[in-house]
This record gives C-alpha cells, structure tokens and sequence, in this order.
C-alpha cells in the first residue's frame, strides 16, 4: 500500500465504522452495583452490527475499476454495490444497496442502503483522502441503523498514514428502545521502509446513550499500541464506563504478550490473560 491510491480506497470503507469499539463488560460482574446497566445485551448487538456492517463495506470499492468510470456488482445473488467516479478519477460515490431484505453471513439479514463518497487530494508523494458515509434506512436483523461517518486519511511520502473518524449512529429497535453512539478516533501506522518494521497508535473517544439512561462510555487515556505481529496492544490505556461503574485497562509496557490489567473505581486491580479470559473486554 506504499505510494498507491487505490489500496487505501478499501481503507476507507474498512475503517468506516471505527467507532465500534471500547467496554462491554456485564453489570453483573459488578457485584451488583446500583449503577449497573440494563442493555448489556443491546450493546453486544450493535458492536455486532457494526463488525458485520464493517466486513460487508471493506471490499465495497473495486481497485480494479478505474479502468471505467462506472461499475456495478451483484454480491452473494444478495445485494449490489454500484461505483461511480468523476472524469479525472479523483472523487466518486459508491452505494451498496441491500434490497427489501437479504440474508448475509452469520444469518444476519440487512436492508436499505449504504452511501459513501470519497475524493484524492495528492500533493506531491503526499496523498489526503476524506470520505463520507450515511446510512439510509438500514435494518440490521431487529435494529434500524441511520447516521453518518466522516474520515480523512493522510499519507505521507516518508511511510506514515493518519486516520481520523468522526461517527454519529443511531440504532432503533421495534419494542421504542433507541441509543445513540457517537465517536471521534484517531489512528496512526508508521512503517520503517528499510527495515519494514511496523506499529500503530491509536485513540478512540466516544459514548452509546441509550433512551432507557443507561451510558456506556470509552475513553483512552494513552493510545494503544500495536506492533507487528502481535495480536494484543503492547501498551496504552483505556478507561470504560457502564453508568457509573469503570474499569480501566492496563496493556503494559511494550511486551508482546496477552495480558491486560483490569483496575475498577476502587483500586481493586486484576490480571486477565486475554487468550484465555471468560470476561467480554472490548478494546
């Protein structure tokens, strides 16, 4: 992906959705905390939701495309996602349209409409990509999806890229229940380009409000950091909120490893190993 316009053009779909992310521990590992939440479960779906939304829309724009200006596909005999560019090949719109109703992985069913534009602003071996995205009337399984995504990726000629997301995304249910997410977060991947080591830093803010009161929350502290081929974060921190219950998460100083340290509101402090752990910690 090193000086080349289109790969990040996936990038821009892939990442549409960063503002899925942070706390969902249960209220019941609280011992009952007045402050404990009642949508755990609600919660759960839309990260849900939004992982399959974000699998669906990474390979929404074709690279092989350019070669014409417009480019439709039919996917999976399920839903189509139709590209348009401008003439000099610098902007575009995609839309993925679902249909009445189609059936994809996992057995999730979708309908409505995914819109997204995206324009090239390249200035010299530095390129600055901004893309939009709202979704019309999406229905996710028993959950209508509306709002809007807005990044901007900068690219750098010496090896960096920087991302920065803002959300706002409104899920409805059938039984009036409603909660709102909104998002801003920032990601950075530096490269050596001789020794091709790599790492990222990134920082993600935001909370899901939903109309019952209950809040969840996600703040980080210190950006996570991810380097080669390591699953986990190396270090960062990050301080999650489930009403008034908080946890803050620990991922070291650097070792590669699995392990995270749980601290709650009190000073109580755990040691979890993320590969083999019970406990629902999203990060």
């Amino acid at each position: 992906m090193k000086n080349k316009i289109i790969p990040f053009v996936s990038l821009i779909v892939a990442t549409a959705f960063l503002f899925s992310c942070s706390s969902d521990d249960d209220g019941d590992n609280n011992g009952g905390v007045t402050g404990e939440v009642s949508t755990s479960k609600q919660y759960k779906n839309l990260e849900a939701a939004t992982d399959q939304i974000n699998d669906l829309t990474s390979g929404a724009i074709n690279p092989g495309t350019r070669s014409s200006r417009k480019s439709s596909q039919k996917m999976s005999d399920c839903y189509t996602i139709n590209q348009e560019l401008n003439e000099d090949q610098t902007s575009g719109t995609v839309t993925i349209d679902f249909g009445n109703g189609c059936e994809v992985e996992k057995g999730d069913t979708i309908s409505g409409k995914i819109l997204m534009s995206f324009s090239f602003d390249i200035n010299g071996e530095n390129i600055s990509i901004t893309s939009n995205q709202t979704m019309e009337n999406l229905v996710f399984n028993d959950m209508t999806v509306n709002g809007t995504t807005n990044l901007v990726i900068s690219i750098s000629g010496e090896g960096s890229e920087t991302i920065t997301t803002t959300s706002k995304i409104d899920f409805t249910w059938a039984d009036g229940l409603t909660a709102t997410i909104e998002e801003t977060g920032k990601n950075e991947f530096f490269t050596n380009n001789e020794t091709l080591e790599f790492y990222s830093l990134s920082t993600n803010n935001g909370s899901a409000t939903f109309s019952n009161g209950d809040l969840f929350s996600f703040t980080t502290s210190t950006p996570l950091r991810i380097e080669g081929d390591c699953e986990y974060p190396v270090s960062g921190t990050i301080k999650n909120t489930e009403n008034t219950v908080t946890k803050t998460l620990d991922f070291g100083d650097g070792e590669c490893d699995s392990i995270v340290t749980v601290t709650d509101a009190e000073g109580n402090t755990t040691t979890v190993d993320l590969e083999t752990t019970d406990e629902d910690l999203i990060f």
